[in-house]
């Protein structure tokens, strides 16, 4: 192999590897972690009316909605599911996304000094992706995997029936488990007189929302949770 071609394909592969370090540095994912990260957490309790504040507790769903994991079916309050297509090129192959799908519901989070509603439409969502599935060859893509696929105009099948290479991730907010919330705080009466000492002693209840800047971000991260 020519010596100027080696120096060539060693100073592409370093501009590609580079390259991709940005992409994921500077993604939303990470942006969104860092953010997290560079804020101090509080109690529900000590949340300053109107501030951006980061809150952590214990998941809970509101009344009877909830919504399902796609792939896994686990009840949730939110989840991230992804699909990756192994496509090959004369000897070499590489992962493509061809799927990435989110949704949130609002929900409720309680830690030792109170309750907080979350109203979590439009949230940029921070999920550890712990469902982990595969189809390819010998293996058949899950009844669930493959109704996701379907219903995003998608197939684990091509050419002539064969299966295709796929890996499917998920991640959800469950109910018990510990979230962090950043974004802006206010203060209203609680519906639920229970928590109430009577009728002049109104309990009031923290809600977070989507701040002015557009700030509201949910993750299960536990490197976020401090």
């Amino acid at each position: 192999m020519p010596s100027s071609f080696v120096v060539v394909f060693l100073i592409g592969a370093v501009i590609f590897t580079a390259v991709s370090a940005l992409r994921w540095w500077f993604g939303a994912d990470q942006s969104a972690r860092r953010r997290l990260k560079s804020v101090t957490s509080v109690s529900i309790a000590e949340a300053p009316e109107g501030a951006l504040v980061k809150i952590t507790g214990k998941l809970l769903l509101v009344g009877d909605e909830a919504l399902e994991g796609p792939l896994s079916g686990r009840r949730c309050a939110a989840y991230r599911a992804e699909v990756d297509e192994r496509r090959s090129s004369g000897k070499s192959s590489r992962w493509v996304n061809i799927i990435r799908d989110d949704d949130v519901i609002d929900f409720a989070i309680e830690d030792e000094t109170g309750h907080a509603l979350i109203k979590a439409i439009g949230a940029n969502l921070v999920i550890d992706r712990d469902d982990h599935q595969t189809s390819g060859t010998f293996d058949d893509a899950s009844e669930r995997a493959e109704t996701f696929l379907m219903h995003h105009g998608k197939s684990s099948e091509g050419f002539l029936g064969m299966n295709k290479g796929m890996r499917y991730q998920e991640g959800v907010l469950e109910p018990g488990e510990e979230v962090t919330v950043l974004g802006k705080a206010r203060w209203e009466m609680d519906p639920d007189k229970s928590r109430s000492a009577g009728y002049r002693d109104r309990a009031k209840r923290l809600v977070i929302d989507m701040a002015d800047d557009g700030t509201l971000i949910i993750s299960d991260d536990l490197t976020t949770l401090d």
